[in-house]
């Protein structure tokens, strides 16, 4: 048990895992509801340019 945390008990209407495109989208409007959401995400940068998409001509 980690004791640098407070001992108290968050309570969410929903958790959203990943914060890519689609985790980022559905947490805003899940914010936008009034829905109490925890955002997981393993804050590991992605900004890397896709190798080939379908306008490539490689």
């Amino acid at each position: 048990m980690n004791t640098n945390t407070p001992d108290t008990h968050e309570r969410y209407d929903a958790v959203v895992v990943g914060g890519g495109a689609a985790g980022l989208s559905a947490a805003l409007i899940m914010g936008r509801s009034r829905l109490r959401t925890l955002l997981v995400d393993a804050d590991e940068p992605r900004n890397a340019p896709a190798r080939r998409n379908r306008w490539s001509t490689r």
